[in-house]
């Protein structure tokens, strides 16, 4: 099997670096938005996985990860509010996602470590 080059989603590093810094959210969101994923996510570091290897969230979990997002108000962090929180919302559906022929399948979830 060829080795895929690693892509990086800088729109996902960027909304978890502005999860993680804010007051209001911070660390511990990113477990909160683990609890609420459909499919089993072991830890955090799965999203950063994501973010820095494979291109954005894999499309089996871009349902559930954008409705924790928006259950969790992150757009608040983007300077929507709830009136146009739907237009953050198909931004994020757009930019958040890994791109097609992603295949998450190549190592399991469990494999990352958490430190």
């Amino acid at each position: 099997m060829p080795v895929r080059e690693p892509t990086q989603n800088f729109q996902l590093i960027d909304l978890l670096h502005r999860i993680c810094v804010s007051e209001e959210f911070g660390h511990r969101t990113l477990k909160t938005i683990i609890s609420q994923m459909a499919r089993p996510v072991s830890n955090p570091y799965v999203f950063y996985h994501w973010a820095w290897a494979k291109g954005g969230v894999p499309r089996p979990y871009v349902s559930a990860f954008l409705t924790a997002l928006m259950q969790l108000r992150i757009y608040t962090l983007y300077g929507y509010v709830e009136g146009n929180k739907v237009q953050w919302e198909g931004w994020a559906t757009n930019k958040l996602s890994a791109p097609e022929g992603t295949d998450e399948e190549e190592a399991p979830i469990d494999d990352y470590a958490e430190g």
